[in-house]
């Protein structure tokens, strides 16, 4: 009964999970400048004195520019800026990009969204790209057969998991040999958990237990019962499919 109540409950976790989960992508960071009515702005629009200074405009209209670069292409970004005393300018944060570093960004068609320090989303517009030599045509990453998912015992032992660190207290190679052991347990039970293995990995890849309310037995359980008897299991066997497909052609 626990375990049923636990796997009703992941069922929920995976479904919160899915409805929020977004495709973030990394970039580098070439450069970010200040685009003052379509020109790069200057250092300062007034005089020391006071006085506005012959580059002074009455109501400047600063955007942000942008270029990122992935292994595909340089793209170069446009965050325009509300208009100065708009309603949405008393709300708006400046976008401050690490150059030479790294922005987590997602498409929307031409749009870009990137990731401030501080987790809030900010739209840029695309308004030039390059691409990068040796890569796929402008616009279409190259193809790539996807990796190889990792066994579920050899994931459950990574850090991530936490399942060695709980069990400190005893040598790795006995966490480790609780996982197998559980894994061996749970084949016995199923007869076609072999077909489950690869389902249940990509489900887990959502759900991170919290060891100190759950067993390393129950947990695999639960991933079996939410990967076979969730709603959403079905778009995702096919989707797996899809990536083995893929794998399989690109050898």
């Amino acid at each position: 009964m626990r375990t049923i109540l636990l796997a009703l409950v992941l069922m929920g976790l995976i479904s919160a999970a899915e409805q929020k989960q977004v495709q973030w992508q990394e970039a580098r960071v070439v450069a970010q400048e200040r685009v003052q009515n379509g020109e790069v702005a200057k250092a300062s629009g007034f005089g020391m004195n006071g006085g506005a200074s012959a580059q002074a405009m009455a109501v400047p209209i600063i955007d942000n520019c942008v270029t990122i670069e992935t292994n595909e292409a340089q793209f170069k970004l446009i965050e325009k800026a509300p208009p100065p005393g708009s309603v949405r300018s008393a709300f708006h944060h400046a976008l401050v990009v690490p150059v030479n570093g790294t922005v987590k960004f997602r498409r929307a068609g031409d749009d870009f969204i990137l990731l401030d320090a501080e987790g809030r989303e900010h739209k840029l517009r695309l308004v030039g790209m390059t691409a990068r030599a040796g890569s796929a045509a402008v616009g279409a990453a190259a193809p790539q057969a996807p990796a190889p998912l990792s066994r579920i015992e050899d994931r459950l032992l990574e850090p991530e998991f936490g399942y060695q660190q709980y069990r400190s207290s005893v040598p790795s190679w006995q966490a480790a040999k609780e996982v197998n052991d559980a894994m061996v347990a749970l084949r016995a039970v199923h007869s076609d958990l072999d077909q489950m293995t690869g389902l249940m990995r990509v489900v887990m890849e959502s759900l991170r237990p919290n060891w100190k309310g759950i067993n390393v037995d129950e947990y695999l359980e639960s991933l079996y019962a939410v990967s076979k008897y969730a709603g959403f299991s079905v778009a995702a066997r096919e989707a797996l499919a899809q990536r083995e497909k893929a794998a399989s052609q690109g050898k």
